[in-house]
């Protein structure tokens, strides 16, 4: 008897095959600091290597401190034969969740972006959720735009070229095989 019913648990039971996730492989982000505020928008892309399609939903967390105010203008989209589809599943304080369809072998783009208050002279974008895909990005670029009257006193990353406009300055970081170990971190001031 209990062999048969390990006959029937085992052949009966679902097969259980762990998610998959799809190859995120490439990001261009800006981060523009204004007065009282940051605003993200980033292109994110993404292949599915598998030989199957895969549902995907994938956590996009905001920075949660106490130097942060509240999140607000969330939006994710891809472009689908010149139409752009809402991918916004979900939205908190937290974070939010993207949902999407990626067919078997295919690769998609992503746009993701808000913007969240800022309670003092920090701002935040978080890079090290890239761990938990397990592979780094082939190719990160980061673009950090802040008023010409403001002094960044520190960012987490390098810049490799700054360009300063009319009204604006603009910090460019490039990074390839980037796996990172920490987030990208602006503390600034407006210039006295």
């Amino acid at each position: 008897m209990r062999l048969l019913l390990f006959i029937i648990s085992f052949c009966c039971a679902p097969l259980i095959v762990p998610a998959q996730i799809p190859d995120f492989y490439k990001e261009y982000v800006t981060m523009e600091i204004r007065s009282g505020s940051v605003e993200i928008n980033g292109i994110y892309q993404l292949r599915n290597n598998e030989d199957f399609d895969q549902k995907i939903i994938l956590s996009y967390p905001f920075p949660l401190d106490s130097l942060y105010g509240e999140v607000s203008h969330v939006y994710a989209f891809e472009t689908v034969n010149d139409s752009t589809v809402n991918r916004l599943m979900a939205k908190s304080e937290k974070g939010a969740m993207v949902g999407i369809n990626m067919a078997a072998g295919s690769e998609k783009t992503l746009y993701i972006g808000y913007v969240q208050k800022l309670k003092s002279n920090k701002a935040e974008y978080i890079l090290t959720t890239t761990k938990k895909w397990n592979k780094p990005l082939e190719s990160s670029q980061l673009e950090l735009i802040v008023p010409v009257d403001y002094l960044v006193e520190h960012i987490s990353y390098q810049p490799v070229d700054t360009i300063v406009s009319d009204d604006k300055i603009h910090y460019f970081i490039q990074k390839r095989n980037f796996m990172p170990e920490w987030n990208l971190i602006v503390w600034f001031r407006a210039s006295e």
